[in-house]
Order: structure tokens, then C-alpha cells, then sequence
């Protein structure tokens, strides 16, 4: 299902939604409920359906994912509280390519020129050539918790245009920006799907290769594949095994809080659902 239909399906359910009781306002905020601060250096910020995340290293900035549209303007006041402004962000980082994780990508590739990296699989998915896996969303669209994803997707900004340019990077490689990333490729979730690995602190920024919360009933409780908008769901729980290894972790996932704790149970509790 290509993004255009995708945003014919948020339309139509914002309207079904229109009278449902919300405090959210345009770009979430009210609707955040956590400490930006999540590990040292490192600051999530979105709301608490939709993540992305900053690290502070060697006096500039890596930004990990772009939320959606309307989180440009939490960007800018987020930069603003830590003293930095756009033009201090080294790179921005996709875990992968889907469209809740491009958001304001191309406003800050015009607003600063900061380079958009993804991995080589998903340039398709971010240029709009790719397609995103809607069946689940499609068969779920009765669920209040999906209701409530739509709505916020469309106050959000809806879907976000097809990125203008991007670079690309390989599975199994560095990225040496301010700060050392790993590049831990997970694909399942998305063909391109990464897991970005900061070794200095212990730090997973695991995409959407886990969550902690289920997009579809709302359930928080803990690590867990995602419900909804898989390529190939087996692929995902297979890929976990790349993870193994990491030992103690913060984990961040594009969905839900953040998870301490032992890359093997993690894993484990994954794959008990």
C-alpha cells in the first residue's frame, strides 16, 4: 500500500474520531509524558506513540529518526533548552525508512543542510518509490487504540513527502560521526531495518526491531515485535539474534518507553507473546 492510500485511511479516520476526547495538541506535546533525558547525552523526545531521539557528543548533535512533520518545531525548542540550534546536528540517522521515522527530515535538510543517512535497502522506501506493509492496520482500523495512532498521525502532519536526497550506508559497518554508531542490520520489520548501537554508553536505538508498547491494543508490557506494518514478521523475530550479543542495555524503540536490561531477555520476552 503506497503512502498515498496510507493517508486516504488517516483521513478518513480522523473524521470517524473527530469527537473523541484528546488533549493533544498539533505536534503531541501535551501528550508527553516522560523525562527527555533517557541515558547520558542521549534525549527522547516525540510523544508516547511515536519516539526519536538526540545524542550529544564532541560538541554537536546526532539526531536518531525524525518522528512526523509537526515534531520540527520540538526539535527546534529541543535544541533550544540543550544550547544548541540545527545547524550543530552532525547527521540524522534513519533506523529505517517508514514514514512516522522521516518526519521532518527534509525541513532540516533545508533549514541546515544535515545529511539523511539510511540503510542501502530502504533508499526505496524514503525516496517513494517503496511501499509499506498497511494489512494489519487495514484488518485493525475498529481497534480505539489504532483510532488513536490515525489521529495523531494526521495532527501530527500525516504523511511526510518522499525525502529529497539521502545517503546511504551498509549493514555491518561504523558510522563514525561526533559519536561511534553501530550498525546492526535487523531487517524484518522494514527490509532496511537497523539496530544503531552506541558503544560508549550502552545504547540501543533499536527502531522498530522492538517495542515496548503495542500499537494496535496499547498493551506496555515490555520488549515485543511489533504488531502492525511488518515486511515479514519471522524475518524480525529471526533477526533478533543479531542483538544477542550486546549484553546490559538501555533500549530505545521508535514505540513506547525505554527498556534496561539484558539484550537476551529482551529477546526472550519478544518472542514469548
Amino acid at each position: 500500500m503506497n503512502h498515498l492510500i496510507c493517508y486516504h485511511y488517516i483521513h478518513t479516520w480522523t473524521v470517524f474520531g473527530s469527537n473523541m476526547t484528546s488533549t493533544e495538541t498539533t505536534n503531541g506535546r501535551q501528550e508527553v509524558a516522560h523525562d527527555s533525558k533517557v541515558a547520558p547525552g542521549v534525549y527522547r523526545f516525540g510523544t508516547n506513540r511515536v519516539n526519536w531521539y538526540v545524542v550529544e557528543a564532541g560538541g554537536e548533535l546526532i539526531v536518531i529518526d525524525a518522528g512526523l512533520p509537526n515534531h520540527w518545531e520540538q526539535l527546534l525548542d529541543g535544541l533550544n533548552g540543550l544550547g544548541y540550534s540545527p545547524e550543530n546536528i552532525a547527521a540524522l540517522v534513519l533506523t529505517h525508512g517508514h514514514g512516522d521515522h522521516i518526519g521532518f527530515a527534509n525541513q532540516l535538510q533545508k533549514t541546515a543542510n544535515v545529511p539523511v543517512l539510511v540503510h542501502t535497502a530502504d533508499v526505496a522506501l524514503v525516496d517513494g518509490d517503496g511501499e509499506e506493509n498497511m494489512l494489519e492496520l487495514v484488518r485493525n482500523l475498529w481497534r480505539p487504540a489504532v483510532i488513536r495512532l490515525l489521529i495523531e498521525f494526521s495532527r501530527s502532519g500525516g504523511i511526510p513527502s518522499p525525502l529529497e536526497s539521502v545517503e546511504s550506508f551498509a549493514a555491518g559497518t561504523d558510522l563514525e560521526l561526533s559519536a561511534t554508531l553501530r550498525v546492526i542490520h535487523v531487517p524484518g520489520h522494514s527490509t532496511g531495518s537497523c539496530a544503531l548501537y552506541l558503544p560508549d554508553r550502552n545504547v540501543l536505538f533499536c527502531g522498530d526491531a522492538l517495542a515496548t508498547v503495542d500499537l494496535k491494543t496499547g498493551n506496555t508490557r515490555g520488549p515485543q515485535i511489533m504488531s502492525m506494518f511488518n515486511d515479514n514478521r519471522e524475518q524480525a523475530l529471526e533477526s533478533l539474534d543479531r542483538l544477542g550479543s550486546l549484553g546490559e542495555v538501555t533500549l530505545l524503540p521508535g514505540h513506547g518507553d525505554p527498556w534496561r536490561g539484558e539484550m537476551q531477555e529482551a529477546i526472550q520476552l519478544a518472542r514469548s507473546e
